[in-house]
C-alpha cells in the first residue's frame, strides 16, 4: 500500500509527502514481499515535482518515457507540458496492459509546477485515462476497496486538522509541516505503509527535499 499526501499549501507552494514502501506481487496480484527504499516523490528537470501511487510497472514505464523524452520536455512550448505528462502516464498504462492483461491498471500521479511564481497542482488517474484536473489537495491510499480508502482518508484529514489545531499556528517551517504530513501517513496502522518516506516542497525560491525515518 502506498500513501501520498499532495497539497497546494498556498498560492505559491506545493508539498508532496509519501512513504517509501514498494510491494512485490505474484501473477494473481497477491503481495509477496516489500521493500522500504522506493522514492515516490521526484523532481523532474528542476521545474516539476511528481508523486505517485499504484502499479509499479505503470509508474516505471511512465518514468522511462519521461527520461527518454527529456529533450522534448525541455523544448516544449509553454502550456503543452501537461500533454507531455499525459502521454507519459498513458504510455505507462498501455505498457502495463500489454504485460499484465489480467490485472487492473491502477495508478495516480500528482504533478506540481510554478508558472510566474503561481503554483499549480494537478491530479491524474487511470480511472479516466489520466485526463488530469487541477486540485487543491489529495490524500491517496491504495486500500483494499473504495470504502476503506474513503474511511482512511477521512481519518487522516481529521488527524491533520486536530494536529494543526493543537499546534495553534506554531508550525514555523515547511520542514515542520512535512514532518506533520508524514506523521499522518504513519498514523495509518497498516503493514503495507512504510515507516520511512520523503517530502518535496516547491516554492518560488526553489525545491527542498526531506527524508523521514
Amino acid at each position: 500500500m502506498t500513501m501520498v499526501i499532495a497539497v497546494k499549501n498556498d498560492p505559491h507552494t506545493i508539498i508532496m509527502t509519501a512513504d517509501k514502501r514498494k510491494t512485490s506481487s505474484n501473477l494473481d496480484g497477491e503481495i509477496t514481499d516489500f521493500f522500504d527504499d522506493y522514492k515516490k516523490t521526484l523532481i523532474i528537470e528542476g521545474n516539476f515535482i511528481l508523486s505517485f501511487a499504484g502499479r509499479t510497472y505503470i509508474v516505471e514505464s511512465a518514468l522511462k518515457y519521461i527520461n527518454e523524452h527529456l529533450i522534448e520536455l525541455r523544448n516544449i512550448q509553454p502550456g503543452k507540458q501537461i500533454e507531455f505528462f499525459q502521454k507519459a502516464f498513458q504510455f505507462g498504462k498501455i505498457s502495463f496492459e500489454k504485460q499484465f492483461p489480467w490485472l487492473q491498471p491502477i495508478a495516480v500521479f500528482y504533478l506540481g509546477y510554478l508558472n510566474n511564481g503561481i503554483a499549480t497542482l494537478l491530479g491524474f488517474s487511470s480511472d479516466d485515462n489520466f485526463e488530469g484536473e487541477e486540485i487543491q489537495a489529495a490524500i491517496k491510499i491504495n486500500a483494499k476497496n473504495a470504502d476503506e480508502e474513503d474511511k482512511l482518508r477521512k481519518e487522516t484529514e481529521e488527524f491533520l486538522a486536530n494536529e494543526i489545531s493543537r499546534k495553534k499556528g506554531t508550525l514555523s517551517s515547511y520542514k515542520e509541516l512535512a514532518n506533520l504530513y508524514f506523521k499522518a501517513i504513519i498514523h495509518v496502522d497498516d503493514p503495507q505503509i512504510g515507516k520511512t518516506g520523503t517530502t518535496i516542497v516547491l516554492t518560488p525560491t526553489g525545491i527542498e527535499e526531506y527524508e523521514h525515518y
